[in-house]
């Protein structure tokens, strides 16, 4: 199975998605804006694909906010809680792994038991809808 590698990037100066990202030997270079001008690598925020997808086939990245929920276990057609967390990397904290962030209250990855059991839907990212995560 092959593992899809993919990237997006936040323009900084402009506020906006880049349109392409520009790699050589995996180390993104720059990104382009909507005419095909280089955004130098500092000025971009780049994030990696998860390699997984929302419970309605989203591609979830790094800096995305999802929301997640449980079922009343009397009555699974009903919500019994639903939270807020961003998507990150916690490679720089000897977890090499994507999770949730603040973490929820589970006995392995957040993410992935959330994804297992199709509770995670992306209602947006940082970069746009920072208010999604106020008060975490």
């Amino acid at each position: 199975m092959n593992r899809e590698i993919k990237f997006r990037a936040w323009d900084k100066i402009n506020n906006k998605w880049a349109k392409r990202i520009e790699m050589s030997c995996r180390q993104v270079l720059f990104a382009r804006d909507d005419n095909g001008f280089s955004i130098p690598r500092e000025s971009c925020e780049i994030m990696q694909f998860t390699g997984i997808k929302d419970k309605n086939g989203v591609e979830v990245y790094e800096g995305d906010v999802v929301r997640l929920w449980s079922e009343n276990q009397h009555s699974p057609d009903e919500i019994e809680d639903t939270e807020t967390a961003e998507i990150r990397y916690f490679g720089d904290r000897n977890y090499p792994a994507f999770d949730l962030f603040p973490p929820v209250d589970c006995d392995c990855n957040g993410l992935s038991y959330h994804i297992g059991v199709g509770h995670l839907e992306v209602i947006g990212n940082i970069y746009e809808n920072p208010e999604l995560l106020e008060n975490k």
